[in-house]
């Protein structure tokens, strides 16, 4: 599963990088995220491209949103949705899906 994240983030991000520049710096940056510990685990070692930006509260590395949107929608193509096969929890499912297709 991890090498098929993988896979599937650095395919996105080249897809992305070649429609247009990336632009997560300064002014009218366009949307950015950070990772949580074991997604940046995965990807560790990757050429994705990201920015380092550094503040009185706490150092973070920015990714550009639209790598990991167009990724998770190949990942679900590929796998299937994320839910399916298990039980849910009140307040989970597509309806709360941040990277639901619309």
């Amino acid at each position: 599963m991890n090498n098929q994240i993988r896979l599937a983030v650095e395919s996105a991000n080249l897809k992305e990088a070649a429609i247009r520049p990336f632009s997560l710096y300064g002014r009218g940056h366009e949307p950015r995220v950070s990772l949580d510990r074991s997604l940046a685990a995965i990807l560790k070692g990757t050429g994705i491209f990201r920015i380092y930006i550094s503040s009185h509260h706490r150092p973070s590395l920015l990714y550009p949103a639209r790598v990991f949107v167009r990724a998770a929608k190949a990942l679900r193509r590929k796998l299937g949705p994320p839910d399916a096969g298990r039980r849910q929890k009140p307040g989970q499912g597509p309806q709360n899906d941040l990277f639901a297709a619309s």
